[in-house]
């Protein structure tokens, strides 16, 4: 199974992936983080995107995708520094939040 980030998901699900990549993606089960989801509604809300989390093909897809819980103390944090302006250092650079 390979975990896909919120950037390749989006691009396999755009179509805008090379050849290789989606012979590797066709030949694979994919798995994505619970977050994926929410970054995905959050590039939605912004305008960065226009394919809705509530669009019947995106639900379709994400039927035969396994969807990786998180552990409630990562929601929490999410939550917690969401236009905090942690972007860039923090939690979403894979680091403790310092903000």
């Amino acid at each position: 199974m390979l975990n896909l980030d919120t950037h390749i998901f989006l691009h396999a699900l755009l179509g805008t992936i090379t050849k290789t990549e989606r012979a590797l993606l066709e030949n694979s089960r994919w798995g994505i983080s619970s977050i994926v989801i929410w970054e995905i509604t959050k590039l939605y809300q912004l305008g960065r995107i226009t394919l809705s989390p509530s669009d019947s093909e995106f639900k379709t897809v994400l039927s035969g995708v396994h969807i990786w819980p998180m552990a409630y103390n990562v929601h929490a944090t999410a939550q917690s520094r969401e236009g905090r302006g942690c972007r860039k250092e923090g939690f979403f650079a894979g680091r403790p939040p310092a903000c």
